[in-house]
């Protein structure tokens, strides 16, 4: 299975590598703009059912446009270790990379969080529960896009490091 991926590394590795930073550029591009730009728009809508379906749709978008995002920098971020035969190194890129993985966990898991959370928002669109959709959509918008930034900055700050070693 190294040798197999190792080879796949070999001839297509600036591909890769263009593929994990691109990504990493894309989803922390995109959760600056979900905090910083469409959060205020968003909730500067005065009707409740614009308001909120246009929030729901938002976070709809938002979660495939993550959730595609961490796939590629996960998938490229695995090809990258094994090509560069990462489990043949220092203790101390050990550490980085569970560190990196850790992180990456971490932020599926809020993705995951915020799945479950949209399901919910539907739900309670169609019964026209106004108040528990505004409660989601601020534990959304305020908490778990700002978490994931926190999230995705750390881990290319390591990334970079790890590019150090």
């Amino acid at each position: 299975m190294e040798s197999i991926t190792a080879d796949f590394f070999e001839n297509f590795s600036r591909y890769i590598i263009f593929l994990h930073v691109a990504s990493m550029a894309l989803y922390i591009g995109g959760l600056c703009a979900m905090g910083f730009f469409i959060k205020p728009i968003i909730f500067q809508i005065k009707i409740p059912k614009i308001l909120y379906g246009c929030g729901i749709d938002f976070v709809k978008r938002f979660m495939i446009f993550s959730i595609l995002c961490l796939a590629f920098i996960i998938g490229s971020g695995f090809f990258i270790c094994i090509g560069l035969e990462l489990s043949k190194v220092s203790p101390t890129t050990h550490i980085i990379i569970n560190t990196l993985e850790v992180l990456w966990i971490s932020a599926i898991a809020s993705c995951i969080y915020m799945c479950v959370k949209y399901q919910n928002l539907k739900k309670y669109l169609t019964n026209t529960q106004y108040v528990e959709i505004h409660e989601g959509l601020i534990l959304i918008f305020s908490y778990v896009v700002p978490l994931n930034l926190f999230i995705s900055l750390a881990c290319l700050y390591f990334s970079i490091l790890l590019g150090g070693f």
